[in-house]
Protein backbone atom coordinates (compact mmCIF):
# COMPACT_ATOMS: atom_id res chain seq x y z
CA UNK A 1 0.00 0.00 0.00
CA UNK A 2 0.84 3.56 -0.77
CA UNK A 3 1.90 6.00 2.28
CA UNK A 4 -1.20 7.89 3.55
CA UNK A 5 -1.24 11.42 1.50
CA UNK A 6 -0.87 14.13 3.27
CA UNK A 7 -4.46 15.98 2.94
CA UNK A 8 -5.47 18.88 4.24
CA UNK A 9 -8.64 19.83 6.38
CA UNK A 10 -10.51 21.55 3.77
CA UNK A 11 -9.74 18.69 1.51
CA UNK A 12 -10.68 16.43 3.79
CA UNK A 13 -14.53 18.20 4.30
CA UNK A 14 -14.33 18.64 0.25
CA UNK A 15 -14.21 15.01 -0.35
CA UNK A 16 -16.80 14.11 2.24
CA UNK A 17 -19.28 16.87 0.36
CA UNK A 18 -18.50 15.09 -2.93
CA UNK A 19 -19.07 11.62 -1.85
CA UNK A 20 -22.62 12.64 -0.54
CA UNK A 21 -23.46 14.84 -3.65
CA UNK A 22 -22.84 11.81 -5.91
CA UNK A 23 -24.57 9.51 -3.10
CA UNK A 24 -27.96 12.23 -3.39
CA UNK A 25 -27.58 12.20 -6.89
CA UNK A 26 -27.99 8.12 -7.62
CA UNK A 27 -30.93 8.47 -5.09
CA UNK A 28 -32.48 11.22 -6.80
CA UNK A 29 -31.88 8.70 -10.17
CA UNK A 30 -33.37 5.56 -8.55
CA UNK A 31 -36.19 7.59 -7.33
CA UNK A 32 -37.04 8.90 -11.20
CA UNK A 33 -36.71 5.68 -11.83
CA UNK A 34 -39.85 4.63 -9.82
CA UNK A 35 -42.61 3.25 -12.20
CA UNK A 36 -45.28 0.79 -13.05
CA UNK A 37 -42.84 -2.04 -12.35
CA UNK A 38 -42.58 -0.73 -8.67
CA UNK A 39 -46.48 -1.48 -8.19
CA UNK A 40 -46.36 -4.63 -9.54
CA UNK A 41 -43.53 -5.78 -6.89
CA UNK A 42 -45.20 -4.16 -4.13
CA UNK A 43 -49.00 -5.70 -5.57
CA UNK A 44 -47.12 -9.23 -6.06
CA UNK A 45 -45.84 -9.14 -2.43
CA UNK A 46 -49.28 -7.81 -0.93
CA UNK A 47 -51.01 -10.82 -2.88
CA UNK A 48 -48.48 -13.84 -2.01
CA UNK A 49 -49.56 -16.41 0.81
CA UNK A 50 -45.64 -17.58 0.82
CA UNK A 51 -42.64 -15.41 2.43
CA UNK A 52 -40.51 -12.77 1.04
CA UNK A 53 -36.84 -14.66 0.44
CA UNK A 54 -33.85 -12.11 -0.84
CA UNK A 55 -30.17 -13.00 -1.96
CA UNK A 56 -27.12 -11.14 -2.88
CA UNK A 57 -23.46 -11.44 -2.27
CA UNK A 58 -21.17 -9.36 -1.36
CA UNK A 59 -21.87 -5.47 -0.23
CA UNK A 60 -25.05 -6.64 -2.29
CA UNK A 61 -25.78 -9.34 0.40
CA UNK A 62 -25.07 -6.96 3.00
CA UNK A 63 -27.96 -4.61 1.82
CA UNK A 64 -29.85 -7.56 1.20
CA UNK A 65 -30.08 -8.64 4.63
CA UNK A 66 -31.40 -5.26 5.92
CA UNK A 67 -33.89 -4.91 3.62
CA UNK A 68 -35.05 -8.43 4.98
CA UNK A 69 -35.14 -7.39 8.14
CA UNK A 70 -36.38 -4.00 7.52
CA UNK A 71 -39.39 -6.17 6.02
CA UNK A 72 -40.00 -8.31 8.57
CA UNK A 73 -39.95 -5.93 11.29
CA UNK A 74 -42.72 -4.05 9.24
CA UNK A 75 -45.34 -6.92 8.62
CA UNK A 76 -43.97 -8.51 5.65
CA UNK A 77 -42.54 -12.15 6.16
CA UNK A 78 -39.11 -12.04 4.80
CA UNK A 79 -35.41 -13.58 5.46
CA UNK A 80 -31.88 -13.63 3.44
CA UNK A 81 -30.68 -16.49 1.42
CA UNK A 82 -27.44 -16.36 0.95
CA UNK A 83 -26.39 -17.11 -2.68
CA UNK A 84 -23.48 -20.02 -1.95
CA UNK A 85 -25.64 -21.63 0.30
CA UNK A 86 -28.45 -21.84 -1.58
CA UNK A 87 -26.63 -23.30 -4.52
CA UNK A 88 -25.47 -25.90 -1.49
CA UNK A 89 -29.00 -26.98 -0.27
CA UNK A 90 -30.48 -23.99 1.30
CA UNK A 91 -32.92 -24.00 -1.55
CA UNK A 92 -34.71 -26.59 -0.06
CA UNK A 93 -36.41 -23.91 1.84
CA UNK A 94 -37.71 -22.25 -0.63
CA UNK A 95 -41.40 -22.84 -1.71
CA UNK A 96 -43.58 -22.61 -4.88
CA UNK A 97 -45.65 -19.85 -2.96
CA UNK A 98 -42.37 -17.76 -1.79
CA UNK A 99 -41.31 -14.57 -3.74
CA UNK A 100 -37.59 -14.51 -4.54
CA UNK A 101 -35.52 -11.11 -4.71
CA UNK A 102 -32.41 -11.29 -6.35
CA UNK A 103 -29.69 -7.99 -6.09
CA UNK A 104 -27.05 -7.77 -7.96
CA UNK A 105 -25.70 -4.50 -9.16
CA UNK A 106 -23.99 -5.52 -12.53
CA UNK A 107 -27.16 -7.80 -13.23
CA UNK A 108 -24.39 -10.07 -14.08
CA UNK A 109 -23.59 -12.08 -10.48
CA UNK A 110 -22.12 -15.33 -11.33
CA UNK A 111 -23.48 -17.10 -8.14
CA UNK A 112 -26.86 -15.28 -8.49
CA UNK A 113 -27.67 -16.64 -12.50
CA UNK A 114 -26.45 -19.92 -10.48
CA UNK A 115 -29.76 -20.20 -8.53
CA UNK A 116 -31.43 -19.19 -11.48
CA UNK A 117 -32.66 -22.70 -13.24
CA UNK A 118 -33.50 -24.08 -9.57
CA UNK A 119 -35.84 -21.13 -9.19
CA UNK A 120 -37.58 -21.40 -11.96
CA UNK A 121 -38.28 -25.07 -11.79
CA UNK A 122 -39.85 -24.08 -8.08
CA UNK A 123 -41.47 -21.61 -10.05
CA UNK A 124 -41.27 -19.43 -7.74
CA UNK A 125 -42.16 -15.36 -8.80
CA UNK A 126 -38.96 -13.36 -9.06
CA UNK A 127 -38.17 -9.97 -8.49
CA UNK A 128 -34.68 -7.90 -8.97
CA UNK A 129 -33.06 -4.49 -8.13
CA UNK A 130 -30.52 -4.04 -10.84
CA UNK A 131 -28.42 -1.05 -12.37
CA UNK A 132 -30.17 -1.88 -15.27
CA UNK A 133 -33.16 -3.79 -16.87
CA UNK A 134 -30.85 -5.15 -19.90
CA UNK A 135 -28.88 -7.33 -17.89
CA UNK A 136 -29.48 -11.02 -17.40
CA UNK A 137 -30.52 -11.29 -13.72
CA UNK A 138 -33.21 -8.87 -14.87
CA UNK A 139 -34.08 -10.24 -17.75
CA UNK A 140 -34.78 -13.58 -16.69
CA UNK A 141 -36.95 -12.25 -13.86
CA UNK A 142 -40.75 -11.32 -13.99
CA UNK A 143 -40.21 -7.73 -12.19
CA UNK A 144 -36.79 -5.54 -12.43
CA UNK A 145 -36.39 -2.65 -10.05
CA UNK A 146 -33.46 -0.59 -11.05
CA UNK A 147 -31.55 1.98 -9.58
CA UNK A 148 -29.65 3.35 -12.64
CA UNK A 149 -26.50 4.06 -10.49
CA UNK A 150 -23.85 4.84 -13.16
CA UNK A 151 -20.84 5.50 -10.82
CA UNK A 152 -19.90 5.25 -7.47
CA UNK A 153 -18.87 7.62 -4.99
CA UNK A 154 -15.00 6.78 -4.83
CA UNK A 155 -12.41 8.64 -6.91
CA UNK A 156 -11.36 5.30 -8.63
CA UNK A 157 -15.28 4.39 -9.05
CA UNK A 158 -15.10 0.80 -7.53
CA UNK A 159 -16.24 1.02 -4.45
CA UNK A 160 -20.20 0.27 -3.91
CA UNK A 161 -20.94 3.46 -2.47
CA UNK A 162 -23.41 5.04 -4.49
CA UNK A 163 -24.97 1.82 -6.06
CA UNK A 164 -25.99 0.17 -2.29
CA UNK A 165 -26.93 3.23 -0.81
CA UNK A 166 -29.72 3.42 -4.11
CA UNK A 167 -29.98 -0.33 -3.49
CA UNK A 168 -30.76 -0.19 0.43
CA UNK A 169 -32.74 3.23 -0.23
CA UNK A 170 -34.88 1.47 -3.31
CA UNK A 171 -35.66 -1.65 -0.42
CA UNK A 172 -36.46 1.05 2.25
CA UNK A 173 -39.21 2.43 -0.38
CA UNK A 174 -40.82 -1.25 -1.08
CA UNK A 175 -40.85 -1.95 2.65
CA UNK A 176 -42.39 1.52 3.42
CA UNK A 177 -45.05 1.58 0.62
CA UNK A 178 -45.95 -2.16 1.93
CA UNK A 179 -46.44 -1.46 5.56
CA UNK A 180 -48.94 1.63 4.02
CA UNK A 181 -50.76 -0.57 1.72
CA UNK A 182 -51.26 -3.24 5.42
CA UNK A 183 -52.11 -0.38 7.40
CA UNK A 184 -49.02 -1.02 9.86
CA UNK A 185 -49.23 0.94 13.18
CA UNK A 186 -47.15 1.51 15.24
CA UNK A 187 -48.43 -0.81 17.88
CA UNK A 188 -47.80 -3.76 14.99
CA UNK A 189 -44.19 -2.04 15.21
CA UNK A 190 -43.68 -2.19 18.60
CA UNK A 191 -45.29 -5.95 18.51
CA UNK A 192 -42.32 -6.95 16.55
CA UNK A 193 -39.36 -4.46 18.46
CA UNK A 194 -40.59 -5.74 22.41
CA UNK A 195 -37.11 -4.64 23.20
CA UNK A 196 -36.99 -1.40 21.40
CA UNK A 197 -37.43 1.80 22.61
CA UNK A 198 -40.60 2.42 20.86
CA UNK A 199 -41.91 -1.83 22.00
CA UNK A 200 -41.32 -0.90 25.64
CA UNK A 201 -43.28 2.62 25.60
CA UNK A 202 -45.98 0.82 23.62
CA UNK A 203 -46.16 -2.46 25.19
CA UNK A 204 -44.81 -2.91 28.74
CA UNK A 205 -47.34 -2.78 31.37
CA UNK A 206 -46.63 -1.22 34.99
CA UNK A 207 -47.42 -4.36 36.43
CA UNK A 208 -44.62 -6.38 34.14
CA UNK A 209 -42.07 -4.54 36.65
CA UNK A 210 -44.34 -4.25 39.55
CA UNK A 211 -43.91 -6.30 43.16
CA UNK A 212 -47.64 -7.93 42.87
CA UNK A 213 -48.53 -10.71 45.34
CA UNK A 214 -46.81 -12.66 48.15
CA UNK A 215 -44.22 -9.34 46.98
CA UNK A 216 -46.60 -6.56 47.59
CA UNK A 217 -45.68 -4.58 50.62
CA UNK A 218 -48.81 -4.05 52.84
CA UNK A 219 -49.80 -3.90 56.35
CA UNK A 220 -53.09 -3.05 57.83
CA UNK A 221 -54.43 0.32 58.98
CA UNK A 222 -55.16 -0.90 62.49
CA UNK A 223 -51.08 -2.13 62.85
CA UNK A 224 -48.63 -0.32 64.62
CA UNK A 225 -45.83 1.05 63.12
CA UNK A 226 -43.74 -1.41 64.25
CA UNK A 227 -45.30 -3.87 61.83
CA UNK A 228 -44.72 -1.35 58.41
CA UNK A 229 -41.55 -1.17 59.84
CA UNK A 230 -40.95 -4.76 59.59
CA UNK A 231 -41.96 -4.91 56.01
CA UNK A 232 -39.88 -1.82 54.96
CA UNK A 233 -36.68 -4.23 56.12
CA UNK A 234 -38.01 -7.04 54.55
CA UNK A 235 -39.29 -6.29 51.42
CA UNK A 236 -36.55 -3.36 50.47
CA UNK A 237 -38.64 -2.09 48.64
CA UNK A 238 -38.39 1.36 50.52
CA UNK A 239 -42.47 1.82 50.99
CA UNK A 240 -45.23 -0.01 52.15
CA UNK A 241 -48.69 0.00 51.17
CA UNK A 242 -51.37 0.61 53.75
CA UNK A 243 -54.83 -1.21 53.11
CA UNK A 244 -58.03 -1.21 55.07
CA UNK A 245 -60.28 -4.50 56.24
CA UNK A 246 -61.26 -4.59 52.33
CA UNK A 247 -58.11 -4.40 50.71
CA UNK A 248 -58.44 -0.88 49.81
CA UNK A 249 -55.54 1.62 49.43
CA UNK A 250 -55.48 4.30 52.03
CA UNK A 251 -52.00 5.22 52.84
CA UNK A 252 -48.39 4.86 52.08
CA UNK A 253 -45.34 4.52 54.02
CA UNK A 254 -41.65 5.23 52.54
CA UNK A 255 -38.28 5.65 53.77
CA UNK A 256 -38.50 9.45 53.28
CA UNK A 257 -41.77 9.27 55.72
CA UNK A 258 -39.66 7.00 58.54
CA UNK A 259 -36.82 10.02 58.38
CA UNK A 260 -39.41 12.77 58.89
CA UNK A 261 -40.89 10.68 61.85
CA UNK A 262 -37.59 9.89 63.54
CA UNK A 263 -36.44 13.70 62.90
CA UNK A 264 -39.60 14.72 64.31
CA UNK A 265 -39.91 12.89 67.09
CA UNK A 266 -35.99 13.21 68.61
CA UNK A 267 -37.30 13.03 72.22
CA UNK A 268 -39.17 9.47 72.08
CA UNK A 269 -38.02 6.91 72.58
CA UNK A 270 -37.38 4.32 69.69
CA UNK A 271 -39.46 1.68 71.34
CA UNK A 272 -42.16 5.29 71.58
CA UNK A 273 -41.85 5.68 67.70
CA UNK A 274 -42.48 2.04 67.21
CA UNK A 275 -46.22 1.87 68.91
CA UNK A 276 -47.22 4.56 66.90
CA UNK A 277 -50.44 3.70 65.24
CA UNK A 278 -49.84 3.65 61.41
CA UNK A 279 -52.74 5.74 60.83
CA UNK A 280 -50.66 8.61 62.42
CA UNK A 281 -47.69 8.39 60.86
CA UNK A 282 -48.80 7.21 56.84
CA UNK A 283 -49.37 9.78 53.67
CA UNK A 284 -53.15 9.67 53.32
CA UNK A 285 -54.97 8.82 50.11
CA UNK A 286 -51.64 8.42 48.23
CA UNK A 287 -51.22 8.80 44.21
CA UNK A 288 -51.33 5.50 42.44
CA UNK A 289 -51.79 3.89 39.53
CA UNK A 290 -53.70 0.86 37.74
CA UNK A 291 -52.13 -2.01 37.37
CA UNK A 292 -53.53 -2.11 33.66
CA UNK A 293 -51.01 1.18 32.89
CA UNK A 294 -48.61 0.96 30.57
CA UNK A 295 -45.21 1.73 32.54
CA UNK A 296 -44.16 4.77 30.01
CA UNK A 297 -46.92 6.74 32.01
CA UNK A 298 -46.07 5.13 35.41
CA UNK A 299 -42.48 6.90 34.78
CA UNK A 300 -44.11 9.91 33.67
CA UNK A 301 -46.18 10.42 36.21
CA UNK A 302 -43.89 9.47 39.03
CA UNK A 303 -41.28 12.08 37.77
CA UNK A 304 -43.54 14.70 37.88
CA UNK A 305 -44.86 14.14 41.61
CA UNK A 306 -41.16 13.39 42.30
CA UNK A 307 -41.82 10.60 43.85
CA UNK A 308 -39.54 7.32 43.88
CA UNK A 309 -42.54 4.13 44.50
CA UNK A 310 -46.13 4.11 43.28
CA UNK A 311 -48.49 1.70 44.64
CA UNK A 312 -50.72 0.21 42.01
CA UNK A 313 -54.80 -0.67 42.69
CA UNK A 314 -57.07 -2.62 40.76
CA UNK A 315 -60.25 -0.99 39.26
CA UNK A 316 -61.65 -1.54 42.74
CA UNK A 317 -58.94 0.87 44.01
CA UNK A 318 -57.89 -2.20 45.89
CA UNK A 319 -53.96 -2.28 46.73
CA UNK A 320 -52.23 -5.08 44.23
CA UNK A 321 -48.48 -3.74 44.24
CA UNK A 322 -46.09 -1.66 43.72
CA UNK A 323 -43.84 -0.57 41.40
CA UNK A 324 -40.80 1.64 41.44
CA UNK A 325 -38.79 4.51 39.68
CA UNK A 326 -35.77 2.68 39.80
CA UNK A 327 -37.52 -0.50 37.92
CA UNK A 328 -38.77 2.03 35.42
CA UNK A 329 -35.51 3.56 34.40
CA UNK A 330 -33.52 -0.05 34.72
CA UNK A 331 -35.92 -1.37 32.17
CA UNK A 332 -34.58 1.32 29.27
CA UNK A 333 -37.72 3.27 29.77
CA UNK A 334 -37.35 7.21 29.00
CA UNK A 335 -39.85 10.02 28.60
Amino acid sequence: MNEKSDISRNEIISSAKSVLDKEIQALEKARDLIDDEFIKAVEMVLESRGRFIISGIGKSGIVGRKIAATLASTGTPAYFLHPAEGFHGDLGLILQNDIVMLISHSGETEEIINLLPSLKKIGVKLISITRTSDCLIARKCDISLVTGTTGEADPMNIVPTSSSTATMALGDALSVALLIKRGFKEGDFALFHPGGALGKRLLLSVSDLSFEGDENPVVSVDSKFEDAQYILMKKHLGAVNIIDSKGMLVGIITDGDVRRLLEKNKSSTINEILQLPVVDVMTKAPKSINREALAIEALSFMQKHLISQLPLVDDDGKSVGLVRLLDLTRAGLRK
